[in-house]
């Protein structure tokens, strides 16, 4: 069966737009951004994330959580702490211009969960979006899922792929201490973004599969 990848594009035309804008975004703190759920398919890598943040203690690190859970589900999956700031609700819109906000993205993907196959060939819908952002992406994911071969395909993104706190701490020390090559990354994320998840990308690859083969033909 010949197979054709259409990706899932980046929302909006709004996403188009190569920024790289000051690092930090705001004097005296560091966020890290997550837009999404939080569930089983990633909860371990916020707890790792926290407490790489406690080993790290002279940067100002924030975590900032865009979800539709509340802090007490959070809290349910060991997800707490002093510098943990939990949104819910936000239009879309928002999210995206908080995106554009983050000092960092973090994409996580679990290392211990009852679905290894999927975490290791999952795409997330979020991935074109964050490489468009124009701040630097930060994966917590196995080594051997699709996320960490694309990132490091291209380039284009910085991974912690082991399932280790301290690691992960080495991973946002060395981001945060080499802005210089960060910038060629997001870069380089941003020019990749507009090959594989643009829509106008996405639909052309839809209307030449819609075309392929005879008006008779079956499928």
């Amino acid at each position: 069966v010949k197979t054709v990848v259409v990706r899932n594009p980046y929302a909006t035309e709004e996403l188009e737009k190569e920024d790289y804008s000051q690092w930090p975004t705001e004097s005296g703190r560091i966020k890290i951004i997550y837009t999404g759920a939080v569930y089983h398919a990633n909860s371990d890598c916020f707890r790792n994330l926290i407490q790489a943040m406690e080993a790290l203690q002279q940067y100002p690190l924030e975590l900032h959580i865009f979800t539709s859970q509340t802090k007490e589900d959070l809290q349910r999956q060991g997800i707490q702490g002093g510098n943990l700031f939990v949104y819910s609700h936000v239009p879309y819109d928002e999210i995206l211009e908080q995106q554009r906000k983050a000092d960092i993205l973090f994409l996580p993907l679990a290392f211990e969960s009852a679905i290894p196959d999927v975490i290791r060939t999952s795409a997330p819908g979020k991935l074109g979006e964050y490489l468009t952002s124009g701040r630097p992406v930060l994966a917590h994911v196995p080594a051997d899922s699709f996320v960490a071969y694309y990132l490091k395909k291209y380039h284009c993104g910085f991974i912690a792929d082991q399932n280790d706190p301290q690691k992960l701490a080495i991973a946002i020390k060395e981001l945060i201490n080499n802005l210089e090559n960060d910038n060629q990354t997001i870069r380089k994320a941003y020019q990749q973004a507009r090959l594989d998840f643009s829509p106008e990308v996405a639909r052309n690859q839809l209307r030449k599969l819609l075309q392929i083969g005879s008006p008779n033909e079956k499928y």
